[in-house]
């Protein structure tokens, strides 16, 4: 729970209790300490409570890893790696090329994947490489892969969707969609959004009810790239469409869920409803504001804008 909250006080507080009445040494409090440090940015007590540790496992080694990688600190984590006396398995693996792949360094991320043993070469290896070159805009080399791979996720088939998005090409896209043996509500939000990020809006509208048409739900991201394609086509009635699905299903309305709603009512002209979600928001980005500014400017709306 501190790891996640990044709350160092309290788990400092626990680490000192632990302490006290002697349970430092405890394999699974140390490895929650090590975890919770790392994710917190507190790389010098995460190795402290490491290095303490009287004995250690392979998970133990992945999280000291991992924490280095999640911090920036990349030379740090080759260094832990390199220093493994135990055997590495295929997290060990995937921690490396993902933290190289998102410090941009995709090509020691694929030394490390050639290196993966064969027996520890999972679909989530291949997947962590393809999408890591897809997120440093390496389409050929994620295609490259792609093409390799002997068997496929959800996730990789996601990841080669959104990577053509990125890229504008929506038609490859949507070749990499259809090629799809069994789909799931990821596949069909990577397509949606990238339809709409693209302004293939109507696009994006017709696959929203397709995707309903096969018996999947709407999620909140589904709901922001609808939301988002209604405001960019001037979409009112499907706009409040949306809106009332959101309220008969008691979906979470989540920071990008309410922007959007925001953004389309604002685009679209319904400027009261805009102003009522406006002032309804606990918190406000700029992206919100912006929004709103720009809803009542593009309505006549100049004095309220300013």
């Amino acid at each position: 729970a501190c790891a996640s909250a990044s709350t160092q006080t309290y788990g400092k507080s626990l680490h000192a209790e632990s302490i006290k009445f002697g349970v430092a040494i405890d394999f699974h409090i140390a490895s929650s300490l090590l975890s919770m440090y790392s994710r917190c940015g507190n790389l010098i007590d995460s190795r402290k409570v490491f290095d303490e540790m009287p004995e250690r496992n392979v998970v133990t080694w992945n999280a000291m890893i991992g924490g280095y990688f999640k911090n920036g600190d990349r030379e740090s984590a080759l260094d832990v790696f390199e220093k493994m006396p135990i055997t590495r398995n295929s997290v060990t693996w995937v921690e490396m090329i993902d933290g190289f792949a998102k410090c941009g360094d995709t090509f020691k991320a694929r030394q490390f994947f050639e290196k993966v043993p064969l027996e520890l070469r999972t679909v989530v290896t291949w997947t962590v490489m393809v999408d890591g070159y897809n997120a440093n805009g390496e389409l050929e080399a994620a295609r490259e892969i792609f093409d390799m791979m002997p068997e496929r996720n959800y996730f990789v088939w996601s990841s080669m969707i959104s990577g053509y998005c990125k890229r504008g090409n929506v038609k490859e896209a949507r070749n990499f969609f259809d090629r799809i043996p069994v789909r799931n509500l990821v596949n069909w939000n990577s397509l949606i959004s990238g339809y709409a990020q693209n302004g293939f809006c109507e696009e994006a509208l017709r696959m929203y009810k397709k995707m309903q048409n096969e018996g999947f739900e709407p999620d909140e991201v589904t709901i922001t790239s609808v939301l988002s394609a209604c405001a960019q086509l001037g979409e009112l009635d499907i706009g409040k469409e949306i809106h009332y699905l959101i309220k008969k299903k008691r979906m979470k309305a989540n920071q990008f869920v309410l922007n959007a709603l925001l953004d389309m009512y604002a685009k679209c002209g319904d400027l009261a409803q805009a102003r009522l979600i406006f002032e309804g928001m606990s918190h406000r980005t700029s992206a919100c504001w912006n929004s709103m500014i720009l809803g009542l400017a593009i309505h006549g709306k100049n004095k309220e804008a300013l």
